[in-house]
């Protein structure tokens, strides 16, 4: 018995992981469009392609807290960030998307 649900619980956990990702991208999105309402400029980013690392997310999401744009001790990780795409115009950050 235990052979069958190991697998599936394997399942679950991956699609748990992808929502989380999808939410996570959500909310970069919304504070970063909230950021252009607020000051008519999108944050500034030092990424160096679409696809962002883990301490340039790191490094968005500081932009956005002091902005008080995002809760002072959020901590936004990503599973997979291989399907993170920050999209970059004359180095500033204008949309996240995640692509599942």
């Amino acid at each position: 018995m235990a052979a069958i649900a190991i697998p599936r619980l394997g399942g679950f956990t991956d699609k748990a992981e992808e929502k989380a990702d999808i939410a996570n991208a959500k909310l970069l999105d919304s504070a970063i469009q909230m950021h252009y309402a607020d000051d008519g400029t999108y944050p500034a980013g030092t990424m160096a392609g679409a696809n962002p690392t883990a301490a340039e997310v790191t490094a968005l999401e500081g932009v956005l807290q002091t902005a008080d744009l995002l809760p002072a001790n959020s901590n936004i990780v990503f599973n997979d960030l291989t399907k993170l795409v920050f999209t970059i115009d004359t180095g500033k950050v204008t949309a996240v998307t995640y692509t599942p």
